[in-house]
């Protein structure tokens, strides 16, 4: 989704509405129908989370399953993740950047070796295990700075042979990445 048009949202979740009403006499702006859409959204998201979970998914994606036999390989934890959907917090995950920190939040489940405290991963995943960048990543790093984090491991942009010293750090795979999330084991 990219921007949105909107010229007033005035919703106050700390209230607890449960939905807006029409009045006779009453002038209808965009403000009343985008109340009512926040509201929906809301009461959607909090059901998803009662149904599905804080994390899960209603149809066994994301999970990750190991090879048997033949093709698994000794000493090496070789997996594939299941296609499917993946709601975290009761929104879905659409984000392409987030197939980073699904990723390495799997392997870090595997290996049992945490992620560095305060790190923040956001990149897409090919195929071959190729990073890309994400979008705005200087904004992004921004952000999870105010929040607390102080690093963003992402792919490297096209253009850039690096991270400054105060920028995102970069990995070109999967694998690097993982080397610089992963607490030592």
């Amino acid at each position: 989704m990219g921007t949105v048009d909107l010229s007033r949202v005035g919703t106050d979740f700390r209230k607890r509405y449960a939905g807006v009403r029409m009045q006779q006499g009453r002038v209808l702006s965009d403000d009343v129908f985008n109340n009512a859409e926040c509201i929906d959204e809301e009461d959607m998201r909090r059901t998803r989370i009662d149904v599905i979970g804080p994390v899960g998914s209603p149809d066994s994606g994301f999970l990750p399953v190991v090879p048997a036999g033949p093709l698994a390989v000794p000493g090496k934890v070789q997996f594939s993740i299941a296609a499917g959907t993946l709601y975290l917090g009761g929104l879905r995950i659409e984000e392409p950047a987030a197939d980073l920190a699904v990723a390495v939040a799997l392997a870090s489940s595997l290996r049992e070796r945490p992620v560095r405290s305060g790190t923040v991963l956001a990149g897409e995943l090919s195929l071959a295990g190729r990073l890309r960048a994400a979008g705005r990543a200087e904004r992004r790093l921004a952000e999870a700075r105010r929040l607390g984090f102080d690093r963003l491991i992402t792919g490297p942009s096209r253009g850039t042979d690096g991270a400054g010293p105060n920028g995102p750090e970069t990995a070109v795979d999967l694998r690097s990445a993982l080397l610089s999330a992963l607490v030592e084991g």
